[in-house]
């Protein structure tokens, strides 16, 4: 099979990893924040014209009054070093008109750690319910710190923070050509710098003389996110949160497809970073479900869902010697029985979820039984599957027959984002264990390509893909972080195999992958994972229930590794690097002989009688050979 030699040299120099999470730090009763210093989302533009902003720029509200809030908002992480009661000023000017109430607020709104909105300290102006504040100012001709949350009856927003604790504190737009230059908070029992019922009367000169917070992190991190040897660790916190926390899923227990995915995921970083505790997890869950995968009443032993457990059982048959031959009983019979009793791809194969779930599986066997009649029901299936599904103007897949003349509110066609998601995974998955001289390989490949182009176009500014592909406002566009994960997948796989350019698709993977991990929480939760469903929907700061999504991530991040080890330039782990035969060889005289790791990635090294597989590897320090991909 593809993966049982993909190993890693580099796990000896491993050290624990934690995710930067930069926090705005209160210090001494006040928290200044420029407005610019965040990830400026499409709602505001970044400007300097005009003149008496604090910092390097401030932003301008871009649309026309919004009259709920969270429309495109931008996120300040902040921590507390004090309790207290502390009251917000916008920093902010009237951009537009000679009118004191048209283009004069923002809507601003504080989470608590969990992602829960804070009530403000009462007033008669704040509903117990509302979750956003527009906030107000209605000076004209200057900058100012006048805020309250109603232009009627001024009240001023407060509310009551805990000592240590972390927040967030979201700008949203309201209404256009607004500017917004700072955020303030200060303690209101230590500082009168404006009126504590109002937010009229303040202070401007004091104001204005505070000096922007520092920044901190929540939480330490030591490595790059860009290096391989910082990847693995961060893989490995996310692999311990949800190796943990797997809660059985409806009639599926803990084998069906959400946890197949993590398993997946899982499997493939035991291969790039041999722990026992990967392989002991896996083997412990597929022992208690005797190797089985679901099978339900009626003809729904061939529901793809079922399946996708099938490719750990493989792996697992392997990985321990082909000598157990009841961890492949069941998949072998399944899959020969949908063999003797075939179906059309368009029926058995009617959402496009299912070409990850399933055909992944048939490559697989055809490897296992070096039998190509599993890649030809594979490809029967995928291609009658796509003509269905697939959508040659877009480049996309429908999510099922009900959403082919589903239309968003900006006139283009609904497509899911982790619906086209578990496509690209599905063709990577097929595309690894599918030999490169198989007669159907390359229509996959063009597939490929055509998604990829597509994919790339459609990525946002944040390097992040929504949930609704082609109408990203549709949910503030937010990245949804599966989704997101396996586009980085496949597009890093892409490259790593030299079937993308990496001229072209490098900034985009890249982009991607730092944009998701901004979602990983300190214990290794991962955020902004849109719930099981069916088509576009939100994106949530919940953790649980979302195993699919670690999968996905794992996943996309054991192709980084590889894609910034193939970028390390002509060094490789001090070894002089040089091209051959369309590879990159590392000269490691002295150890071993030459070595290259090919496409497969199968590990060899070249002596004068021709190509030897290498079994075992070794202490780094000894000689052991890391992964070294071809441009």
């Amino acid at each position: 099979m593809k993966n049982l030699l993909k190993l890693v040299c580099l796990l000896s120099i491993l050290s624990p990893l934690t995710l930067a999470a930069q926090y705005y730090l209160e210090a001494d009763g006040v928290l200044v924040i420029e407005s610019e210093s965040e990830l400026i989302t499409p709602a505001f533009s970044l400007e300097t014209s005009v003149p008496g902003y604090k910092g390097d720029a401030y932003l301008r509200n871009l649309f026309e009054l919004e009259g709920t809030g969270g429309f495109r908002k931008m996120s300040f992480p902040i921590r507390m070093a004090n309790a207290g009661t502390y009251q917000l000023a916008l920093r902010s000017r009237i951009g537009a008109g000679d009118d004191p109430t048209s283009a004069n607020s923002s809507f601003v709104r504080l989470l608590d750690e969990s992602g829960t909105p804070l009530e403000p300290v009462a007033n008669q102006n704040v509903p117990a319910n509302e979750l956003w504040f527009a906030v107000h100012t209605n000076v004209l001709g200057a900058w100012n710190h006048e805020s309250s949350n109603n232009e009627a009856d001024p009240r001023s927003l407060a509310w009551q923070l805990e000592e240590g604790a972390k927040y967030t504190l979201e700008l949203s737009v309201r209404n256009r050509d607004h500017l917004v230059d700072r955020l303030i908070l200060w303690n209101r029992d230590q500082l009168a710098l404006a009126d504590a019922t109002t937010g009229k009367g303040t202070d401007e000169s004091a104001l204005d003389a505070l000096e922007r917070s520092s920044e901190g992190t929540g939480w330490v991190y030591d490595g790059d996110l860009t290096n391989p040897t910082d990847i693995y660790p961060l893989l490995d916190l996310i692999y311990t949160w949800q190796a943990t926390r797997l809660v059985p899923h409806n009639n599926q227990g803990i084998i069906g497809w959400k946890h197949a995915t993590f398993y997946t995921g899982v499997m493939e970083l035991y291969y790039a970073n041999p722990q026992q505790k990967y392989i002991d997890l896996l083997t412990g869950i597929s022992e208690d479900n005797s190797w089985t995968m679901l099978e339900v009443n009626g003809d729904l032993w061939r529901h793809a869902d079922n399946h996708l457990s099938g490719e750990t059982f493989i792996n697992l048959y392997i990985e321990d010697g082909e000598t157990k031959p009841v961890r492949i009983a069941h998949v072998t019979e399944i899959f020969d029985r949908m063999l003797a009793q075939p179906w059309d791809g368009r029926r058995i194969y009617d959402w496009c979820d299912s070409l990850f779930m399933s055909p992944p599986v048939w490559a697989m066997m055809a490897s296992l039984k070096d039998d190509d009649k599993y890649l030809d029901e594979l490809a029967r299936l995928w291609w009658d599957s796509t003509d269905f599904l697939y959508n040659p103007e877009w480049n996309l897949y429908y999510r099922d027959k009900s959403y082919f003349n589903s239309i968003e509110a900006n006139g283009k066609p609904t497509f899911w984002g982790r619906g086209n998601g578990w496509v690209v995974g599905g063709l990577v998955r097929v595309l690894e264990y599918m030999p490169q001289d198989y007669a159907g390989r390359g229509a996959f490949v063009d597939l490929f390509r055509d998604m990829a182009a597509r994919l790339a176009d459609i990525q946002m500014a944040s390097g992040g893909w929504p949930s609704s592909l082609l109408y990203p406002e549709r949910y503030n566009f937010d990245t949804e972080t599966s989704g997101t994960s396996f586009y980085v997948y496949g597009l890093a796989w892409g490259v790593n195999n030299g079937i993308l350019d990496r001229a072209t698709y490098g900034p985009v993977i890249e982009k991607g992958w730092l944009e998701m991990n901004k979602y990983v929480t300190e214990e290794g939760g991962i955020q902004n994972i849109q719930t099981v469903g069916k088509e576009p929907g939100p994106v949530s700061d919940a953790l649980d229930g979302r195993e699919y999504g670690y999968g996905a991530f794992i996943l996309a991040g054991l192709e980084m590794a590889e894609y910034y080890s193939a970028s390390s330039g002509d060094d490789w782990l001090g070894y002089p690097v040089t091209e051959g035969n369309g590879q990159r060889w590392a000269d490691t005289t002295g150890f071993m002989g030459w070595l290259e790791i090919s496409a497969a990635p199968y590990v060899y090294s070249q002596s004068l009688d021709g190509w030897v597989y290498i079994v075992e590897t070794t202490d780094l320090q000894q000689g052991s050979w890391a992964y070294f991909f071809n441009n």
